[in-house]
């Protein structure tokens, strides 16, 4: 089953071919659809929603969009790569995502709309595509960030063992800026932002931290790698002037602006890793 979305109190989710709209008072289901794959992700990609409709990464690197009242299918996409294995993010309209873990993999744009309302199963183009020859893996796990002029993702590391954020116009692809991540491994978690700065952790152990312009340049990129942490593949929370984030066997705090490590608690099985984001309250804050 895959990670649970609520609209309008309704959740929503994926199993198998089958799409659910839940009650979440009762569970009773609502409205089932059908897809035209299984979902690509394993379960691992939660679904995405926007302006009464749902996206949902399918195995061979497609998307297929449903209307989120019924269930009905409006569009499926061209194949764009091979495992859509990061979130999708929907914005203005369109949808944005990646696709990993084998050659060729592609950076993607779609636009939401349904062109022919006939047709349940008509083929979306892709608005636009990138693929990065140095990278040719792609993403994986890294949801991307999508701002108001760019789109910033993070990919798997080549073969020299680095990795590279890019940032692209969201409205036609262009190339805006690129930073290379040398020898800090893949970029494993969403791009998280808190001010103009963005933040993430790699596998190779890394927490990092770069700064992001109104225009999509990219600039002051910071990687920090904490004592004793592993690998990480879980996406920093930023609160208070404070990032969090798992690693192998604890959950680490640092300073938001030096990345310096403040405190961390560690779990009884250290050989355990975080892969999720932490969930966080204010209830406590006092």
């Amino acid at each position: 089953v895959s990670p649970l979305l609520m609209v309008d109190g309704d959740l929503f989710c994926t199993a198998g071919t089958a799409i659910y709209r839940i009650d979440s008072g009762t569970g009773a289901v609502v409205a089932r659809g059908t897809m035209v794959d299984a979902d690509g992700a394993w379960g691992n990609a939660p679904l995405a929603y926007g302006d009464g409709m749902l996206f949902v990464p399918l195995g061979d690197g497609r998307v297929q969009a449903f209307s989120a009242g019924d269930l009905t299918s409006l569009w499926v996409s061209e194949v764009l790569g091979s495992q859509c294995t990061t979130a999708l993010i929907y914005r203005d309209g369109c949808v944005y995502g990646s696709t990993g873990n084998s050659s060729p993999a592609k950076f993607f744009c779609l636009t939401a709309a349904d062109e022919d309302p006939a047709a349940e199963d008509e083929t979306k183009t892709a608005l636009w595509t990138a693929y990065e020859d140095d990278f040719p893996n792609g993403s994986y796990w890294a949801t991307p960030l999508v701002t108001e002029n760019a789109v910033v993702y993070g990919t798997d590391a080549n073969s020299g063992g680095t990795a590279a954020l890019f940032s692209r116009d969201r409205h036609t692809g262009a190339l805006l800026d690129r930073a290379d991540l040398e020898g800090m491994g893949s970029v494993r978690s969403a791009l998280v932002h808190s001010g103009d700065t963005l933040y993430f952790t790699t596998n190779g152990g890394c927490l990092c931290s770069v700064k992001l312009a109104g225009n999509g340049t990219l600039s002051g990129l910071t990687c920090v790698e904490h004592e004793n942490t592993g690998f990480s593949t879980s996406s920093p929370v930023i609160y208070g002037g404070v990032v969090y984030y798992g690693a192998r066997g604890c959950l680490v705090a640092a300073d938001a602006d030096t990345l310096a490590e403040l405190r961390r608690v560690e779990f009884p099985d250290t050989a355990a890793g975080v892969q999720a984001s932490p969930l966080l309250t204010t209830a406590y804050t006092k």
